[in-house]
């Protein structure tokens, strides 16, 4: 009897924490909504890893770029990295979000440095 009152309490508490998000914006810096935010997480949401997926990516070396992304105009600074997404979209990233998701592909890497292969234009002493 007390478990089943105790699910239902907790449903009612997670519809009433789910209703109050509503159109309601949270400010990582404001330790009650921070608070709140990691409440609905513990209730409602799961652990999930992020997918093997290899992306290209770059770093901003030069000078701020400014970057139409999905979410608006995005600058990415000297420093930051540019990424290509998994859908062909570009977006910047800071470098110690970037150091903490990914790593540097080393066969890609390889590939990049090796020099073209020359054509084979029948001409070479292989082939005299």
């Amino acid at each position: 009897m007390e478990e089943k009152y105790n699910k239902r309490l907790l449903e009612n508490f997670q519809r009433i924490e789910v209703e109050n998000m509503e159109n309601k914006t949270f400010d990582r810096s404001n330790e009650k909504d921070s608070k709140q935010l990691k409440n609905i997480m513990d209730m409602l949401g799961g652990q999930y890893r992020k997918k093997p997926v290899v992306i290209r990516a770059f770093r901003n070396e030069a000078r701020p770029i400014n970057i139409q992304t999905l979410e608006g105009i995005m600058t990415a600074n000297i420093g930051d990295w540019v990424i290509e997404g998994v859908n062909g979209e570009f977006y910047p990233c800071k470098p110690d979000v970037f150091e903490k998701t990914y790593e540097e592909v080393q066969e890609a890497k390889r590939k990049a440095s090796l020099p073209p292969k020359p054509k084979d234009d029948g001409l070479s002493e292989a082939n005299p």
